[in-house]
């Protein structure tokens, strides 16, 4: 950490919201148990809040007889915690990037805002290290583990690095460039099984029949495709080689 960077708490760096605190808790209804319908106002799940990540789709309908309260409405650049629930799900913190209208925040989390000096993104990616989920993890309060809270006052205090703006975005962004990479890289790798597992299945149906498998014909199976060169192997019908399971000979 070079000297132009400074240790503030959040209570330092967060403007006030509605009720004129830096932190702002929303409203439990009792409501419908299903998701709500178009243009109806509904109240968020604690689910909706992942590990920098925000699922609007999990709501509650608010009941017609209820009255909104258009003071808890989820707008983009909120950053929403969890404050209530078993530890695992109190603490968890995420930056709302885009969401539908009439949507409410539930007594089980808060809203907050930095300043100006701040990039929402750096501060969602501050609350998401370990060590920041550390000190947050030990303000939790609560006589077990299946149900805790965070409180106002000692959120509040979570100390928060503060760098230059053009630093912290520039740390956002190649964070970000790497979460990306892994991103692609897991989906590589997922659709690598999927192809590994459709290969084995074909290997398997092959030889529990007899039928000698074509090359060409597990590379279409096992998803990669109808290359040239699959093709080609294809009109030979070259053999797996793998004895069968009733003969026990090679194919």
């Amino acid at each position: 950490m070079t000297s132009d960077w400074q240790w503030l708490t959040l209570a330092d760096v967060l403007i006030a919201q509605g009720n004129r605190k830096p932190l702002q808790q929303g409203w439990s209804p009792r409501c419908h148990p299903h998701f709500a319908t178009s243009g109806k106002w509904s109240v968020l799940k604690t689910t909706a809040i992942q590990a920098g990540w925000f699922d609007p789709s999990h709501n509650k309908e608010l009941p017609e007889a209820l009255d909104p309260r258009p003071q808890f409405e989820v707008h983009a650049g909120d950053l929403l915690i969890t404050c209530a629930g078993p530890r695992a799900r109190c603490g968890v913190p995420t930056l709302v990037r885009h969401t539908p209208d009439r949507l409410m925040m539930s007594g089980k989390m808060y809203r907050f805002r930095p300043h100006e000096r701040l990039d929402p993104s750096f501060l969602e990616l501050w609350l998401l290290s370990p060590v920041a989920q550390k000190r947050i993890d030990a303000m939790k309060t609560g006589i077990s583990d299946s149900g805790l809270n965070l409180t106002h006052d000692r959120f509040v205090q979570l100390p928060v690095p503060v760098p230059p703006l053009d630093e912290q975005r520039r740390i956002v962004n190649l964070l970000d460039d790497h979460l990306s990479r892994l991103d692609a890289a897991g989906t590589l790798l997922a659709t690598s099984l999927r192809c590994l597992r459709a290969l084995r299945i074909s290997l398997l149906a092959d030889l529990h029949t007899g039928v000698p498998t074509a090359l060409g014909k597990l590379a279409v199976d096992a998803g990669y495709g109808t290359s040239r060169s699959a093709s080609l192997m294809d009109l030979g019908r070259p053999s797996s080689g793998f004895p069968t399971w009733s003969t026990g000979i090679s194919t």
